[in-house]
């Protein structure tokens, strides 16, 4: 889900690798070479400056075709629906530009 006009768009995919959760997260739609923060909040992206912060996944920069690809892991106690994660349009926590509420493990 894109937010503040942007034209972002991505995937976010989960699964179970022994006792932790590990998140896949790809975005396009990015300014070139920008940097990000992407973030996992407990809650979902119906209320996304709602939740609660649980995770930084990283900072990753875009690439020159405005895109990233970020890998990490997550929390172990896992419930499909009750995650999200957030992309923000910069490295402050503050502008939301993307939001993904997360489903079941595969």
């Amino acid at each position: 889900m894109a937010f503040a006009g942007t034209r972002v768009r991505g995937s976010v995919s989960v699964s179970s690798q022994g006792s932790q959760t590990r998140f896949s997260v790809s975005v396009a739609g990015l300014s070139p070479f920008s940097t990000h923060a992407i973030h996992i909040h407990a809650g979902s992206c119906r209320n996304p400056y709602g939740g609660v912060h649980l995770y930084i996944l990283g900072f990753p920069s875009a690439g020159r075709a405005g895109t990233v690809t970020l890998r990490g892991f997550g929390p172990s106690h896992y419930v499909a629906g009750q995650y999200y994660v957030i992309v923000y349009a910069n490295t402050a926590p503050s502008l939301i530009i993307g939001c993904a509420t997360l489903g079941a493990l595969r």
